[in-house]
């Protein structure tokens, strides 16, 4: 979900999947993403994960992106 002139994405994350546990992990494979959390404006906190797209090289960008869903892959089977 994101406006299309946006450099940023919220990726909705499945239910059973923490979103500090894959922000974790991802740190460890050097990515650094945010959780919802920051940005809630009200006691609801989106079930999601906030990318920033806009400052890497479509082809870093497009490996990043497919660490990110092999993590989140992962995390949904634990």
């Amino acid at each position: 979900m994101a406006h299309p002139d946006s450099y940023f994405l919220w990726l909705p994350l499945p239910e059973e999947v923490r979103a500090d546990r894959i922000a974790a992990a991802l740190l460890k494979e050097r990515i650094s993403l945010s959780t919802a959390e920051p940005f809630a404006t009200s006691v609801h906190v989106p079930h999601a994960l906030r990318l920033a797209l806009g400052s890497l090289p479509l082809p870093t960008l497009r490996q990043a992106l497919e660490v990110v869903s092999r993590v989140i892959q992962l995390h949904s089977y634990l």
